[in-house]
Order: C-alpha cells, then structure tokens, then sequence
C-alpha cells in the first residue's frame, strides 16, 4: 500500500452486541484478519477468518456470540 492509502479496523462494544467497522480508502483489496465469526450487517454474509474489503468501500460486522 502507498503512503495514500488509509485502512482500518475498530472495535466497538455496546451493551447488545460488538461491531468491527473495516474501511479501505485504497485502489486495492484489503484482508483483515479476523479472531472470531462475524456477520456483515448489509448482506448477511457470514465471516471466518478472513475479511476482503474492495478499493473505496468499508464493512460492518456484528460478531457473533457463543
């Protein structure tokens, strides 16, 4: 990635549930690394392991409990 690019991940906890909010203000696919199952609050689309975040575009993930 160059100096312009800009991605990240954030945790948040509210008291109903943890979110993971992933954004990518790059020209690339970014991956993150996830440590536990979440689910993309947009598409329903379930998530183990890893995460792809396309050029321009975030994600909103609910993780799940056990």
């Amino acid at each position: 990635m160059d100096d312009e690019t800009a991605s990240f991940l954030v945790r948040r906890q509210s008291d109903e549930a943890t979110y993971l909010i992933g954004f990518n203000n790059g020209s690339e696919e970014i991956r993150f690394e996830l440590c536990e199952a979440a689910v993309d609050l947009m598409d329903g689309q379930r998530y183990l392991g890893t995460v792809t975040v396309r050029p321009l575009s975030g994600k909103i993930l609910r993780v799940e409990t056990t």
